[in-house]
């Protein structure tokens, strides 16, 4: 997405816009009827580059192997995707 982007929600009937420059910023909050405990909160984008991982890995050696990837944020929040299965090569 550009960064002239925009997120754009449908929520409990309200539409809400966040400007994707907006999010990369930070994270952004809209009031549905204007009670403080009905809102819609949008965490902040993640630029691309910040998003990509990159590596080798050598595995002792050709038997199928299972390895789970664990990933700590700069904010000290944790992702945790599918179990990853290496093969050897043929």
């Amino acid at each position: 997405m550009p960064l002239s982007g925009r997120v754009n929600l449908k929520v409990n009937g309200k539409a809400v816009t966040f400007p994707l420059s907006d999010l990369l910023e930070g994270a952004r909050a809209e009031f549905v009827r204007g009670w403080l405990s009905e809102a819609v909160h949008v965490h902040c984008a993640v630029p691309e580059e910040a998003q990509i991982l990159e590596g080798t890995f050598s595995g002792p050696d050709d038997r199928p192997a299972y390895y789970f990837l664990r990933v700590r944020q700069y904010n000290e929040q944790y992702a945790r995707p599918s179990p990853i299965t290496f093969r050897g090569e043929t």
